[in-house]
């Protein structure tokens, strides 16, 4: 028959491809990707990598959301008067805390557990409104990295809705990253433009644990301030106040069907 391949052409065939893995160039070329670029399963390190184990990775990235809530709520209530923030930098914050209230809840949804709910956090931290909002923005890009990492973890690991849900944070922390340098440029800080300014978020970290190693040698846990416990989700929420209660998808939505477009508000909707 025409349409059969024989044993040998198959063969040939396979050969061929393996030949083309072998040379990405060549890959690239013959499939009409870019020359010279490959993309191994595996991230390319020095040493070895051996993915994480789940539940240790769900509990990092809810120990770190434990220390963003505990310390935005420092700045929304205790540090207040002193801060004296501009009414857009209390509205950026006030979403920031209610929406990291929100991870930590998912995180913990499916058996996150802290490491700790108690945080050594400096004084020095909210000595001025720019200083405190620049610290955000570092940390804010820590975290967009944190995410992005368990994202490739978790596609490692088998999971693609975990990895799916974890794109939905990350895409949250990138855009709470460029929300604060959007407000620094409005306090007259030159550095902070243009607010988006990147075209890619930067892959910061190969494990998820290296943010709570990082976290740790800075002093946040285990150090030398006095301790503040994580205040609990009503006092978060009491600190979001009205803002706060204005942000929605606060569980992250898994689409069993692409929408049907109705309109722009369609799109911007909260889905479940």
């Amino acid at each position: 028959m025409h349409g059969r391949i024989s044993r040998v052409q198959l063969f040939r065939a396979a050969g061929a491809g393996l030949a083309l893995a072998a040379a990405p160039g060549i890959a690239a070329a013959a499939t009409g990707g870019p020359p010279g670029r490959s993309y191994p399963f595996f991230p390319q390190v020095q040493g070895t990598y051996t993915t994480e184990q789940l539940p240790d990775i769900l509990n990092f990235l809810v120990t770190v959301e434990h220390l963003g809530v505990t310390v935005v709520n420092l700045a929304l209530t205790t540090y207040a008067s002193q801060l004296q923030l501009p009414p857009l930098a209390q509205t950026v914050l006030q979403s920031t805390v209610a929406r990291d209230q929100a991870h930590l809840e998912f995180l913990a949804s499916i058996g996150g557990t802290p490491l700790t709910t108690t945080f050594t956090v400096p004084p020095a931290l909210f000595a001025t409104a720019v200083g405190l909002l620049e610290a955000a923005e570092a940390f804010e890009t820590l975290e967009a990295g944190a995410y992005i990492t368990a994202v490739m973890e978790f596609a490692e690991l088998g999971q693609p809705t975990l990895s799916k849900n974890a794109s939905q944070v990350a895409a949250i922390e990138g855009e709470s990253r460029a929300l604060v340098r959007a407000t620094l440029l409005s306090m007259g800080v030159p550095d902070a433009s243009p607010p988006g300014n990147k075209a890619f978020e930067t892959d910061l970290l190969l494990y998820v644990r290296d943010e709570y190693a990082l976290i740790t040698a800075l002093g946040f846990i285990g150090g030398a301030s006095p301790p503040v416990p994580y205040p609990g989700r009503d006092a978060a929420l009491a600190a979001a106040g009205a803002t706060g209660a204005a942000v929605i998808q606060r569980t992250p939505n898994n689409a069993s069907s692409t929408f049907t477009f109705t309109g722009l508000p369609n799109i911007t909707a909260e889905r479940t």
